[in-house]
């Protein structure tokens, strides 16, 4: 399982027999940082890791991580919440524009 790093979190750890690996890095004064170093780093980790399936959550601030355009392999998208307009106004970037350019794109079927 690949996720965000956050405070604290150790790079890789297994729990109840599921690996988990965090990527990105967090740089002092931008809160933002693990989850756009995540979101770059994700879809080259995700192609250069062995997998059947991939199972992707929408992340904030950007939601989707077009991961159909990193694996031939099947993808199936989480959605749990949708807020970006939020994000948008509280970080000054277009989070919410961004989201409904790339899913005019429909890379995801």
């Amino acid at each position: 399982m690949l996720t965000s790093t956050y405070l604290g979190a150790e790079k890789k750890c297994k729990k109840d027999g599921i690996q988990y690996e965090r990527i990105g890095i967090r740089l002092p004064g931008l809160g933002l940082s693990p989850h756009l170093s995540f979101l770059t780093l994700l879809g080259p980790k995700i192609k250069k890791t062995p997998h059947d399936l991939v199972v992707e959550e929408f992340t904030p601030p950007i939601g989707f991580c077009l991961l159909p355009l990193w694996t031939k392999k099947p993808v199936v998208s989480i959605i749990q919440w949708f807020f970006f307009e939020q994000w948008e106004k509280r970080y000054k970037l277009p989070f919410a524009k961004c989201m409904h350019y790339l899913a005019s794109k429909n890379i995801y079927k």
